[in-house]
């Protein structure tokens, strides 16, 4: 079922921290923790939170599962379309998807961070090919020019790829 209390709730767990429920109904704009139960409960199931008792009798604490899947699943799921890009500068969000490219010349891996943050379309590529190997696959027919030209120079070659 289609909510405005999603997103508003998704924006607020988008820092990777732990939040008690009630921080979260009063974030969403409810006074009590039993108006947002439903929501909560369909996060959980989605396996978007973990809820985790805090030690007081029946007070939760909620925080995003911070894997790849869960990130994925997140990502694409079709009411948060909106916020996409702020997902996607999440800090805890990159490092998931950008470990594998870490090896990369220079500030290659900066650049690929940055990418990633601003383009939808490039995030897709960089999660579909998830490392740069498969990039360079895909993709290394575009530097047939530069292979005409002679230009051998790798680290050259991976800034005119990404």
């Amino acid at each position: 079922m289609k909510s405005p209390v999603k997103e508003r709730l998704i924006r607020i767990l988008l820092d990777g921290n732990p939040h008690s429920e009630l921080v979260l109904a009063q974030g969403v704009g409810f006074l009590r923790v039993a108006s947002i139960q439903r929501w909560l409960r369909t996060f959980e199931n989605a396996r978007f939170i973990v809820r985790k008792a805090n030690g007081i009798h029946g007070e939760y604490t909620c925080q995003l599962i911070l894997d790849r899947d869960s990130a994925r699943k997140i990502y694409s799921y079709s009411e948060f379309r909106q916020i996409r890009q702020l997902i996607r500068t999440a800090p805890w969000f990159s490092p998931l998807f950008l470990d594998t490219f870490e090896t990369l010349p220079g500030d290659l891996p900066l650049v690929i961070k940055k990418m990633v943050q601003q383009s939808h379309t490039f995030f897709e590529i960089i999660e579909k090919y998830d490392t740069p190997e498969r990039i360079w696959e895909v993709y290394h027919p575009c530097l047939f020019i530069n292979e005409l030209q002679g230009i051998q120079n790798e680290e050259f070659n991976a800034w005119c790829l990404y």
